[in-house]
């Protein structure tokens, strides 16, 4: 049973600089992606 969460927001427990830049470009990659497949079907 979860009784607690910490949420860090300042940085002062950990550096989550790396995750939060990898999820970004992740999202970043899928999205072109994704417009990349729209624009191929609208050509076929």
């Amino acid at each position: 049973m979860i009784k607690a969460l910490i949420f860090d927001f300042d940085y002062t427990l950990g550096d989550s600089t790396e995750g939060i830049i990898k999820s970004a470009e992740n999202a970043l990659y899928r999205l072109s992606e994704k417009k990349k497949q729209g624009r191929k079907s609208k050509i076929q």
